[in-house]
């Protein structure tokens, strides 16, 4: 075919100085639909904490990956945070955090 293209593969870059990777637990349904349920994170103590998503307060497709808005309870304060699953690399993360 004189007009084939190949496709275009373009992985989108992580930033490790900013994310941080996590483990998440998640509901699927029967379309597919994914939601958080808990997460497993990585704190600045370097000690690994699980932490239950109390409410999922958005869920956006971006190329690539899927964002998630999420409410979290972590030592006692409720806290908004981002989760973002990129999709090509099949990784979870959050932006890292300094303080808790």
């Amino acid at each position: 075919m004189p007009f084939y293209e190949q496709p275009k593969t373009h992985k989108i870059e992580i930033d490790y100085e900013k994310y941080q990777t996590i483990a998440v637990f998640t509901y699927t349904d029967s379309e597919g639909s994914s939601t958080p349920l808990k997460i497993k994170i990585d704190l600045p103590d370097e000690s690994r904490v699980t932490v239950p998503v109390d409410s999922v307060r958005l869920t956006k497709e971006l190329h690539g990956r899927t964002l998630y808005n999420c409410y979290v309870t972590l030592n006692g304060r409720k806290q908004l945070i981002d989760i973002i699953y990129y999709k090509e690399q099949g990784l979870w993360v959050t932006s890292k955090i300094n303080s808790y």
